[in-house]
């Protein structure tokens, strides 16, 4: 029997068993949610009865194949919607500091379910779970249904392990010669021979630590206080089961893995024929290509500075031998007939069209990252908060697209950068390469992440002890053989000393 029909056997034999598997993602997380689908829906193939937990405001249905047990937050404002926030993405750079904001508000929006819904919290609670899988992000209340339920939990990433969640799990990966989560948009470009940049890095890296540990936790402490005593964000990292991560090890920078760090982000998704409409919209004979402007829904378009809405639509307008959609609801700005704005756009679908030249975005999301990837589209990015710099900064490492600060772009800089990724041979090439390495795996990625997540239900929701890295009961000061490195200079004194 050769090695991949023995893998589909035993993936069989696991999937034979149906279990019931709790996903607990962020409040109105439908993004992150729709990151973890592909996994998801293998596993309802293969028999599982997979159910999403979210605090939902107003978001609907996710439209997927997975059982939705949301709880409707009624008589509270959506904690995320924040215009202060909102004029930040355009306005603000960010650093480690401002990812506590959305901790406070995931710890705001549990604290309206154990105020208002803790009836509905309960039932939930006390279903019977084989398994649960929590979102590393801002899901606070899904962090206190995993502990509170006697099955074992999973931590899910959206993106890359943050390091503030390595160092919980004892990672053997030096943060300093990894690209930083929060980057400069004046100074993206990372280099680790340069010791500005390690030190830049060592910041972060302290920084984000003591952030996740310290300032978030306690809101969150306090959140889930009601049903959990002293809750420690640490301790909860530390004790899953496993850890999944999205994130294509095969774009990213090489580090360090281990038995209970799985990334399986390295997939496409399927797309389908355009709509009549949108193919007569593309296909016309006097274009030359699609431009495609998607940036991503968390983006208020009404919070966005005045010259810089103006300088993007003055930008579109003189590409005039393009035909252009764009996400955008309501564009107050004169914009001639080739452009077609769409509240919500295939994207996908018109990614993976013949006639689709360049993918214009500033939602560099990890997903999205990846739809660009897989559908080997040059890549204009205009990163506006969180990781999307460090997403944006991987693709123009791999020549494959380029970079617009959100601070000073013109229709000018917009102009000159679109036409050099559409026209310039080298961008297509390149991420035409970057496509075969993404491919390039003994087995389908999802498949993979499907077979360890069943291995994990044949063991009843964690593997033997032996299976987990020894370094996660370890400080951080003995990880680093620091203790060793000491004894040096401390020996060297000692003798000295006692001539």
């Amino acid at each position: 029997m050769s090695g991949f029909a023995y893998f589909l056997a035993v993936n069989l034999f696991l999937s034979t068993t149906a279990s019931e598997i709790l996903v607990g993602v962020m409040p109105q997380g439908k993004s992150h949610a729709a990151s973890f689908m592909p996994l998801l829906q293998k596993l309802i193939q293969q028999g599982h009865n997979v159910t999403i937990y979210m605090e939902n405001y107003g978001v609907g249905s996710l439209k997927g194949h997975a059982n939705e047990w949301f709880i409707n937050v009624t008589g509270h404002k959506d904690p995320f919607e924040d215009m202060e926030f909102a004029r930040g993405i355009w306005y603000n750079m960010y650093t480690f500091m401002s990812h506590v904001k959305p901790f406070r508000y995931g710890s705001d929006s549990c604290t309206h379910v154990l105020n208002d819904h803790r009836d509905q919290f309960e039932l939930i609670r006390n279903h019977g779970w084989d398994l649960i899988l929590t979102d590393s992000l801002f899901a606070v209340c899904a962090y206190g249904l995993a502990l509170l339920s006697p099955a074992h939990h999973i931590v899910m990433h959206s993106t890359d392990v943050e390091s503030g969640y390595g160092i919980s799990r004892g990672y053997s990966r030096n943060y300093l010669t990894m690209p930083t989560y929060f980057a400069d948009f004046d100074d993206a470009y990372y280099e680790m021979t340069h010791f500005k940049d390690r030190l830049r890095n060592a910041y972060e890296w302290l920084g984000m630590s003591s952030a996740l540990k310290i300032a978030s936790n306690r809101f969150m402490q306090k959140a889930l206080s009601p049903i959990l005593q002293n809750f420690d964000i640490s301790n909860y990292y530390a004790d899953s089961a496993y850890i999944f991560s999205d994130m294509p090890l095969s774009v990213y920078t090489p580090m360090a893995t281990n038995n209970e760090l799985f990334m399986y982000g390295a997939y496409c998704q399927p797309y389908r024929s355009l709509t009549r409409e949108l193919a007569e919209f593309v296909e016309d004979p006097s274009s030359r290509g699609t431009i495609l402007i998607a940036f991503g829904t968390i983006v208020n378009w009404s919070a966005a500075p005045q010259q810089t809405q103006q300088a993007i639509a003055d930008a579109l307008n003189e590409l005039s031998e393009y035909r252009i959609i764009w996400t955008h609801s309501a564009c107050k700005h004169h914009l001639k007939r080739h452009i077609k704005l769409m509240q919500w756009m295939p994207q996908n679908d018109l990614l993976n069209h013949n006639r689709t030249k360049l993918f214009h975005t500033a939602n560099e999301s990890i997903s999205s990252t990846k739809e660009g990837i897989c559908a080997t589209v040059p890549m204009l990015f205009i990163p506006l908060f969180a990781e999307q710099l460090r997403n944006a900064w991987l693709i123009e490492r791999n020549g494959c697209g380029k970079t617009i600060n959100k601070v000073n772009l013109t229709k000018d800089s917009l102009v000159h950068s679109m036409r050099q990724l559409i026209t310039e041979p080298r961008y297509k090439e390149n991420m035409q390469r970057l496509r075969a390495v993404y491919d390039d795996s003994p087995m389908p990625a999802i498949d993979e992440a499907a077979f360890k997540m069943n291995r994990l239900l044949k063991f009843g929701g964690r593997m033997p002890q032996l299976f987990y890295t020894r370094s996660i009961n370890l400080s951080y000061f003995t990880v680093l053989n620091i203790d060793l490195i000491i004894l040096i200079p401390l020996s060297l004194i000692f003798a000295l000393c006692i001539k």
